[in-house]
């Protein structure tokens, strides 16, 4: 459900609301988003504790059942978006569009090496560190809490210092922090109060990209919304899943594993959009950053003798 959350939100606030507060109620979706893998993994362990594997599909069950709304309200929903939609349609996303992939890949390369993180984070704790299920609660307290008040600033650090500035001061962040994690791990450091700092800039770092950077790929894709952040969530779990595939073999390891993963990925991200510039022209397109840095317009080039 957060998945689709992730996918359809960005589309209906992209058409229901102005660039300069589309990326203010993406990091208040985003801040509400957040304790999703924090929590389900907290609710894993405890399931596990009190009953077997069978409680996983219950669970999962019941929450869809709950999350079901009135066929009437959801009708309305859409009708409202595409409504809004229609005034604004235009061509369906270029995959060849180098903007909306540097984008897209930088925020899923971002986004899955912390999801990578936390998903191995409490196996890690919990065997190879020997610490208590309270641990990894506390670790994740303290990350969602630097995540929700950077996602909220992004917007104001934004128009303060432009967008791709903002984007790349975030996104060089979270590779250091999990570098400073992953040069602890190989000095076999098990300092729990040595790890939660780092991990709070890991999530302070992509709090200050997550939101904008998201609002951006959707911009440059120039085409549907919904498609666009359907594209970026897709992008998002498949690189979180090969992740947590290659590492769960070595997951008894320790810290090592999840953080050369993890660093790799947002290294990645880093990667992704060294290319970029403020101003960039891309097959007959010129992308000019707003007054206000938080939106871009795109306009046709006159091509003269």
């Amino acid at each position: 459900m957060v998945a689709a959350t992730g996918a359809v939100g960005p589309g209906f606030i992209q058409g229901l609301y102005s660039p300069e507060k589309t990326t203010s109620i993406m990091g208040r979706l985003g801040s509400i988003e957040s304790p999703a893998p924090a929590l389900a993994a907290i609710a894993g362990a405890y399931l596990l504790e009190i009953g077997s594997w069978k409680l996983f599909l219950f669970h999962i069950g019941a929450a869809s059942s709950a999350g079901r709304r009135d066929h009437s309200f959801t009708a309305s929903v859409f009708s409202t978006f595409d409504a809004h939609r229609a005034k604004s349609e235009r061509a369906p996303c270029d995959p060849e569009n180098i903007e909306f992939v540097s984008y897209a890949s930088s925020q899923a390369f971002s986004l899955g090496a912390l999801l990578v993180f936390v998903f191995g984070a409490q196996a890690v704790l919990t065997a190879p560190l020997d610490r208590e299920i309270s641990d990894f609660v506390v670790l994740q307290i303290f990350g969602i809490a630097a995540f929700i008040l950077a996602a909220n600033s992004s917007a104001w650090l934004a128009m303060k210092f432009d967008t791709l500035r903002t984007i790349r001061t975030g996104t060089t962040i979270v590779p250091v922090a999990f570098l400073a994690i992953l040069a602890y791990a190989l000095a076999e450091g098990n300092s729990f109060s040595i790890l939660v700092p780092m991990w709070v800039l890991v999530n302070f770092g992509f709090g200050i990209r997550g939101p904008i950077g998201f609002h951006r790929a959707i911009i440059a894709a120039r085409g549907d919304p919904s498609r666009a952040a359907a594209i970026v969530v897709a992008a998002i779990l498949g690189i979180a899943t090969f992740g947590t595939i290659a590492v769960a073999p070595f997951i008894l390891v320790g810290l090592l594993p999840l953080t050369i993963t993890s660093s790799i990925f947002s290294t990645l991200a880093l990667v992704s959009i060294t290319p970029l510039r403020i101003t960039e022209e891309y097959k007959g397109m010129t992308v000019i950053p707003s007054h206000r840095g938080l939106s871009a317009i795109c306009r046709k080039v006159s091509h003269r003798d």
